[in-house]
């Protein structure tokens, strides 16, 4: 299934970087309980998902773990750091370490912080979501969360 998703998004074309974009643009916008808000004190409102987080919204911003990022390339067969230097070139990604490093650490949730990328997220809700990936991603998602399937 993830070779299929992988040749469907190839097969319409785009650099990495733009597949990488609409991927996370679609990954949000189809999934927001997945990213819920995180308040001050690092608690994440109205989070009651029992499938793992991909990221949070905070300040106007969407912080998109690096670890999700990761799986969306491989299930994409991107090369993560290409499209990420692409997305930062594009102005993308809103938020660095200042050090070359694109990926930043998370305010502190649960105690812990979480290496993340930032994206605007005024500009990812107003993304439309292409319904070719969008069909794709559910598809990848059912396959996913099917009972036959275990968790390592």
């Amino acid at each position: 299934m993830l070779d299929e998703v992988a040749e469907g998004m190839a097969s319409q074309g785009g650099s990495s970087t733009d597949r990488m974009r609409t991927a996370i643009d679609n990954d949000y916008v189809l999934n927001p309980p997945l990213f819920p808000p995180l308040a001050a004190d690092g608690q994440l409102g109205g989070y009651g998902s029992s499938r793992p987080l991909r990221g949070f919204t905070k300040d106007g911003q969407l912080w998109y773990f690096a670890t999700r990022a990761q799986e969306l390339a491989e299930e994409l067969k991107l090369d993560l750091t290409a499209a990420m230097q692409g997305l930062h070139k594009a102005g993308d990604i809103i938020k660095t370490e200042g050090n070359g490093r694109l990926q930043v650490r998370t305010p502190r949730i649960g105690g812990k912080q979480i290496r993340a990328y930032v994206f605007d997220l005024a500009e990812v809700e107003s993304s439309e979501v292409d319904s070719e990936t969008a069909q794709d991603l559910d598809r990848l998602a059912a396959e996913l969360l099917s009972p036959h399937k275990v968790a390592a």
